[in-house]
C-alpha cells in the first residue's frame, strides 16, 4: 500500500481483527489492492484512503467500508454498512456490488459503466441490502456500449431492497431529469424497478436517420410487393464531436420484408452533420408483402467514438422515401401533424428542406433562436447550443418551465413568440420550487443604507 503498488490476496482473513473503534484493514498508497476471499474477522472497519483502490471480490457482510474523498471502492463482492465519502465504482467492468446500508456524502460519487443491457454482465449494478442515501453525491456514467441500444433501455443501478425509499438525490439530478454523456440522454428515477430502485433510461442517442433512398427495383424509386431494391439511409450525427469509425447493420421487423445485404460502412460524420452509406444496402419484399403497409427496420449502428446504438427505420411503401437521386424532387409528406385542417397546401415546406437542410433541422432552429439570448431568470447569456450539455427551457405565459424537447416540433415557432429563455440550472431550481414549494424561501435583497 504504501509504496503505491498493487496487489491480490487470494486467502481469507479471519480472527477477530481491531476492537478499538479504527480500521481492521487499511488500504492505503495509490495503487489498488484486490481482496478475493470471503474474510471472517468480526471487529473493525475497512477503510479506504485517498487516492487508493480497494477491490472487493469476496462477501464478508460483517464488515462496514469507510471510502474516503478521492479514494475508491469496486469489486464484486459483498460488505456491510458502506460511507460513501468519494468513488464507488460497483464490479470489475462490469459488475455487481453488494452493501447494507448507503450513505453517501456531498464529495461521493456513484460510477456506472454501461456496456450492455443485463446487471452484472453489460452494467454496473448497486444492490442495497439496508438504507439508502444519496444526498447529493455526483453520478457520473460511462456510455460504453459493445452492442446496439435502443431507445427506451432501462439500467437499474441501484437496486434497492425492501420498501424504504431512495433519500436525496444525485447532485443536479432530481427525480425525471436528463443526464447526457457521450451523447447519449438517460433520464433518472428514483422511484423505478420495483418502486424504490435508482433507474436510468435511455430517452436520447448521439445518432439518428435523417433520410432514405431508393434506387434499382422496378425503377419508380419505390418500394414494392415482390422485388429487390437498393437503400441509402443518411445518418445524423447530434453530437457535437466527430463521429468515427461508423458501421451500420440493418434489420428487418416487418413481416414479408428481408435485408439481403445489411451491412455498410459510413464515412466520418462531421460534427451535427449527415453521411451515407458508402454500399448501398438491399431490401427485398416477399410476394405476401402488401403495398402501401409502413415497413419497420433497425439500423445497429457501431462507431469508434460513439460506442454502439440503434435507431429506428421507417419507410414508406408504394412511393420513393426520398428523391435525393433524382433529376426532379419526389420528397413528399404522407403525413403531417398539421392535416387535415392544411391537407390541401403545397408542400412548400420540402423545398426548404431541399434547398437549406441543415438550417431546417429542428435542432439548428432551436440553436438560432437561444443563442444570444439571456435566461430571464440569471440573466446569463446562451451561447450556441451543444448536445452534450444540459438541455435549456422556456418559461410559458403562466410561470411554469418545460424543457424544448418535450415539445412537439411543429409547435416551436408559436412557443418561442410567447416563451423566454430560461437556463439549464434555473430550470432545475423551479422544478425543485414547483415540486417542494414548502423547503422554498424566498429573501429579498437588503435595501442599500444610506452613509
Amino acid at each position: 500500500g504504501l509504496n503505491n503498488g498493487s496487489s491480490t490476496f487470494d486467502g481469507v482473513m479471519s480472527g477477530t481483527g481491531y476492537t478499538l473503534g479504527g480500521p481492521t484493514v487499511a488500504k492505503k498508497g495509490s495503487g489498488t489492492f484486490t481482496m478475493n476471499g470471503d474474510n471472517t474477522f468480526t471487529a473493525g472497519s475497512i477503510y479506504v484512503y485517498s487516492p487508493g483502490k480497494l477491490v472487493i471480490n469476496g462477501s464478508q457482510p460483517q464488515s462496514p467500508v469507510l471510502v474516503n474523498s478521492g479514494a475508491t471502492l469496486a469489486g464484486s463482492g459483498t460488505v456491510g454498512n458502506l460511507m460513501a465519502n468519494g468513488n464507488i465504482s460497483p464490479g470489475n467492468s462490469p459488475g455487481i456490488l453488494t452493501c447494507s446500508n448507503l450513505t453517501c456524502t456531498a464529495s461521493g460519487t456513484f460510477s456506472v459503466e454501461l456496456t450492455g443491457v443485463v446487471a452484472g454482465t453489460g452494467y454496473d449494478q448497486l444492490n442495497v441490502r439496508g438504507t439508502n442515501t444519496l444526498a447529493g453525491a455526483t453520478l457520473t456514467v460511462f456510455p460504453l456500449f459493445s452492442v446496439p441500444i435502443a431507445m427506451g433501455q432501462q439500467f437499474t443501478v441501484i437496486k434497492n431492497d425492501g420498501a424504504d425509499p431512495i433519500v436525496g438525490t444525485f447532485n443536479g439530478l432530481p427525480n425525471g431529469a436528463t443526464n447526457i454523456t457521450g451523447g447519449f440522454r438517460f433520464k433518472i428515477n428514483y422511484s423505478g424497478g420495483d418502486g424504490n430502485d435508482v433507474v436510468l433510461t435511455l430517452v436520447g442517442l448521439p445518432g439518428a436517420v435523417a433520410g432514405s433512398s431508393v434506387t434499382s427495383g422496378n425503377g419508380n424509386h419505390a418500394i414494392d410487393a415482390n422485388e429487390c431494391n437498393n437503400l441509402n439511409l443518411v445518418i445524423a450525427n447530434l453530437t457535437g464531436i466527430p463521429m468515427t469509425g461508423v458501421t451500420g447493420t440493418l434489420y428487418s421487423t416487418t413481416l414479408n420484408v428481408m435485408i439481403t445485404q445489411p451491412e455498410s460502412a459510413y464515412p466520418n460524420v462531421a460534427a451535427s452533420g449527415t453521411s451515407t452509406n458508402t454500399t448501398p444496402f438491399q431490401i427485398s419484399t416477399l410476394p405476401g408483402f402488401i403495398c402501401g403497409s409502413d415497413i419497420h427496420l433497425v439500423l445497429a449502428m457501431t462507431t469508434a467514438s460513439h460506442s454502439s446504438f440503434s435507431v429506428p427505420v421507417l419507410l414508406h411503401t408504394g412511393e420513393a422515401a426520398v428523391g435525393a437521386f433524382l433529376t426532379e424532387p419526389t420528397l413528399r409528406l404522407k403525413q403531417c401533424s398539421r392535416w387535415p385542417e392544411r391537407q390541401g397546401c403545397g408542400q412548400e415546406c420540402l423545398q426548404q428542406i431541399e434547398v437549406d437542410p441543415q438550417n431546417c433541422l429542428v435542432w439548428n432552429i432551436v440553436s438560432n433562436w437561444y443563442e444570444g439570448r439571456k435566461c430571464v431568470y440569471c440573466r446569463k447569456t446562451f451561447s450556441k447550443l451543444n448536445h452534450l450539455d444540459h438541455p435549456p427551457a422556456l418559461l410559458s405565459p403562466d410561470h411554469k418551465t418545460v424543457e424544448w424537447r418535450e415539445l412537439r416540433p411543429e409547435q416551436l415557432p408559436d412557443i418561442f413568440s410567447t416563451h423566454s429563455p430560461v437556463c439549464w440550472n434555473c430550470h432545475v431550481t423551479e422544478i425543485f420550487r414547483r415540486l417542494y414549494p414548502e423547503l422554498v424561501v424566498d429573501r429579498k435583497p437588503e435595501p442599500k443604507r444610506m452613509m
